[in-house]
C-alpha cells in the first residue's frame, strides 16, 4: 500500500480540484471527484499524518454543505489536527467567524470545547479574532468558559481584555468567568 505522501504526490492535480471545490462550495463536483478517488477523502493535508482534513479546510472556508457533505461521506466531525494543536473542524469554522458553520457543527454533535489535549478550544479561537456571535452561540452551547489555553494557561477572559474585546469580556463574565 502506498504511504500517505506518496497518494498526495500522485494525485496533486486531482487534489487542487477538490480544493477548488471546496472553496467555491461546488458539492456535486466535489462528491463525484471524491467517489472516483475515495483513498483522497481521507488523506490529511500534504499527505502528512495529524495535518489537517478536507473537514478543517471547508469549515475554515465557511462551506457548510460541504462541511455536511464530507461528514456524510465518512470524515469524522471532531478530527484532531495534531498540526494545529490538536483544533476540531468546529475550531477552524470558530476562529473564522463562520457563525452557520458553527451551527451545523454544533447541531451536528461536535465537541463544543475540542478534545482535552486541544491547545484552544473553539471558544478561544472565537474570541482571539474577535467573533462575538460565535462566543455567544458557543456559549448557549455550554462551552466551558474558564478552560484554559493549554500552552499561555489563560482563560477566555484573560484573552478578550488585552485584545480589547470589552463586550466579549462582559459576555464571559455575564456568564461566570
Amino acid at each position: 500500500m502506498n504511504k500517505p505522501e506518496e497518494i498526495y504526490e500522485k494525485n496533486i492535480k486531482t487534489l487542487l480540484a477538490i480544493h477548488a471545490d471546496i472553496a467555491s462550495g461546488n458539492a456535486a463536483s466535489l462528491k463525484k471527484c471524491l467517489e472516483k478517488n475515495s483513498v483522497l477523502l481521507h488523506l490529511p493535508m500534504y499527505g502528512l499524518d495529524g495535518h489537517e482534513t478536507l473537514l478543517h479546510m471547508a469549515a475554515e472556508q465557511g462551506q457548510t454543505e460541504i462541511c455536511r457533505l464530507l461528514v456524510s461521506l465518512g470524515i469524522a466531525l471532531d478530527q484532531p489536527a495534531a498540526s494545529s494543536g490538536n483544533s476540531t473542524p468546529l475550531a477552524a469554522a470558530a476562529g473564522n467567524g463562520h457563525l452557520q458553520t458553527c451551527q451545523w457543527f454544533l447541531e451536528a454533535g461536535a465537541l463544543v470545547d475540542g478534545w482535552p489535549n486541544s491547545i484552544t478550544t473553539p471558544l478561544i479561537d472565537a474570541i482571539t479574532f474577535g467573533h462575538q456571535d460565535v462566543v455567544n452561540l458557543l456559549i448557549e452551547h455550554h462551552a466551558n468558559i474558564n478552560r484554559l489555553h493549554t500552552r499561555l494557561n489563560t482563560a477566555p477572559l484573560d484573552i478578550a481584555n488585552p485584545w480589547g474585546f470589552t463586550e466579549i469580556a462582559s459576555i464571559l463574565r455575564k456568564s461566570g468567568a
